[in-house]
């Protein structure tokens, strides 16, 4: 639970100071997630996630 808070915590910390970088928000937009391919995005939402699970 500690590992889970801790993550969360940086996450939320990197998001609101921006990292390095800054936040670009053109990714969190309607084009951004509708113009990957979604064969990928399984691969990456139920391909690794089920390793975990075996």
């Amino acid at each position: 639970m500690l590992e889970v808070i801790a993550i969360v915590a940086l996450s939320a910390a990197v998001f609101i100071r921006g990292g390095a970088h800054g936040v670009d928000y053109e990714l969190f937009t309607p084009d951004a997630f509708l113009s990957a391919s979604p064969g990928i995005a399984m691969m990456f939402a139920v391909g690794f996630e089920a390793t975990a699970i075996y």
